[in-house]
């Protein structure tokens, strides 16, 4: 039995995004009076009526042949293959239009069951209107407002009797990755590779990403969610409110996820922006993984000597592993994954009080605290209390006796000794009573 799928379809600036959102239960697709703003497939776990099903909002479908265009179709297209059932959206303010009949001949073309979504019928004047949609040839037209949310659970009711019942059932949570980096650096393309499909636009137009797009898939019988984010870039770079939104979009991504995936250009020292990216994971607590992309284009360079400069170069990231990888020719990118998974299991790691402190008297013994305003700082006992990231505490006489440098030299002999790669360690000082 195959898995339930909705596909939210129509042409551009009809509200699909806001429909989306609405159903999904949370602002998940970036909303905007500007077209096109939603290119690729975007999918949300949703039920209704205990029926299970994922939804699917998608680019606008317009006519004519230019490439970006194309590409849209495209995804349009493969998102009304997979579908279960389609919800076709329209505008009652403006009437049925000719691309409103293009698309629904496209869609008679699939002999899936089709809903017709009336939307911006945000009174009753212009909910009577919306009976004019059935001249699009389809059994319903419901009248709906997405922004106010009038008519959605009509809508949902007719949608999800096309739907197969099935039972919602206790599943392995997948590991949440979010692939981040400066815009044009081969995030989407790194995605594609991994699910063999075109599932996230690619252009060589930086910023062709806009929302930031959830995928699920499996490698090796584990499941993954990769989260393609818009590009970051520095604020004072960004024009418009689209891309302020897909910044925020971004940031939001790199809390929801379990491990960040940073994506930087091989062929380049790392920039400004990188180095702000990294430290933005870093502070988030998130796992990391460096991805050096494009090494296809470097030349007589040895990827442990790349590695090593580029550590150097961002020493506050030098716990994360990096790999050398090629989006386009496929080189280490399963790698990555697996590197992925390293750290999500490091994360999680937990240490018994007795043997941490076993080790934490050792390295006091070899290199103790130095004096303070001829004090020697002591360290009684000390403990983990989290996991994912994982922090410890350290109960002293006086935290104000110790050095910055003497609490990175405990986390870095903590990281060392229990195999914390990929993994900001936290510390607290604690004055022990």
């Amino acid at each position: 039995m195959r898995e339930n799928i909705v596909a939210i379809v129509g042409r551009p600036n009809v509200g699909k995004s806001a429909l989306f959102n609405r159903i999904a239960g949370r602002r998940i697709a970036i909303v905007a009076e500007e077209e096109g703003v939603t290119r690729d497939r975007i999918y949300a776990g949703c039920s209704w009526g205990g029926r299970f099903f994922n939804l699917v909002d998608t680019g606008g479908l317009e006519l004519g042949g230019h490439q970006e265009r194309t590409k849209v179709r495209c995804q349009v297209e493969v998102a009304i293959s997979e579908a279960s059932s389609i919800v076709m959206v329209t505008d009652v303010t403006s009437g049925v239009t000719t691309l409103d009949e293009e698309v629904a001949g496209l869609l008679r073309k699939s002999f899936k069951p089709v809903v017709v979504a009336v939307n911006k019928c945000d009174n009753e004047t212009l909910s009577h209107d919306a009976s004019s949609f059935f001249a699009l040839g389809f059994s319903s037209a419901h009248p709906v407002s997405a922004i106010h949310g009038l008519g959605v659970g009509d809508l949902l009711d007719d949608v999800v009797s096309h739907l197969e019942e099935k039972e919602e059932t206790d599943v392995e949570e997948p590991l949440r990755i979010a692939v981040i980096g400066r815009p044009n650096v081969g995030k989407s393309t790194f995605i594609n590779v991994l699910l063999g499909e075109e599932r996230v636009i690619v252009d060589e137009v930086p910023g062709t990403t806009r929302d930031s797009v959830d995928t699920p898939f499996s490698m090796e019988g584990r499941k993954y969610l990769l989260i393609d984010t818009a590009g970051i870039r520095h604020e004072r770079k960004i024009s418009g409110a689209v891309e302020r939104y897909s910044l925020i979009r971004s940031r939001r991504s790199i809390g929801a996820c379990d491990v960040a995936l940073v994506m930087v250009d091989a062929r380049t020292p790392l920039t400004t922006e990188e180095m702000r990216i990294l430290s933005l994971v870093v502070k988030s607590g998130r796992g990391l993984v460096i991805a050096a992309n494009k090494w296809d284009l470097v030349e007589d360079a040895a990827p442990a000597a790349f590695i090593k400069r580029m550590m150097e170069e961002a020493p506050f990231a030098a716990f994360a592993p990096a790999v050398t990888i090629s989006a386009l020719k496929g080189w280490n990118v399963e790698e990555a994954i697996s590197l992925a998974d390293r750290v999500r299991v490091n994360m999680e790691r937990r240490i018994s009080t007795g043997l941490l402190n076993r080790f934490v008297r050792g390295w006091v013994e070899t290199h103790p605290p130095p004096l303070k305003r001829g004090k020697r700082p002591k360290i009684y006992f000390a403990v983990q209390v989290k996991v994912s990231p994982p922090l410890f505490v350290l109960f002293v006489n006086d935290p104000r006796r110790f050095s910055g440098s003497y609490e990175s030299f405990i986390l870095n002999n903590i990281r060392r000794a229990f195999d914390y790669e990929g993994v900001p360690l936290g510390l607290k000082l604690r004055k022990h009573r």
